[in-house]
């Protein structure tokens, strides 16, 4: 076993996520491979890869740095402003489309 840091470019969705590692980018699936409880996969953080035979990815972790506590910051803000927003827009008896 083999492990590496690089960086999330995608989180998985319906589409598989995209890791950079050593200049190359490679694909992973969400279920069994990505190893946290509390933290989601974001676009930009900074991760540890497990490699098993053959550069298979076994297992992907967030490393606890500066940009993982950037990351949830700016999602935790995004969310405030976004329901800011909607209560304003109920308030005012708006749905915000012109």
């Amino acid at each position: 076993m083999k492990t590496m840091r690089g960086k999330l470019l995608k989180a998985p969705d319906t589409t598989p996520g995209l890791l950079l590692v050593h200049g190359l980018q490679r694909s992973f699936a969400l279920n069994g491979i990505w190893q946290s409880v509390k933290i989601a996969p974001a676009a930009g953080l900074n991760v540890e890869i497990e490699f098993g035979d053959g550069a298979t990815i076994l297992a992907v972790r967030p490393v606890f740095d500066f940009t993982l506590i950037w990351v949830l910051s700016r999602n935790a803000i995004t969310g405030i402003f976004s329901v800011r927003h909607k209560s304003r827009l109920a308030l005012n008896g708006s749905s915000g489309r012109n």
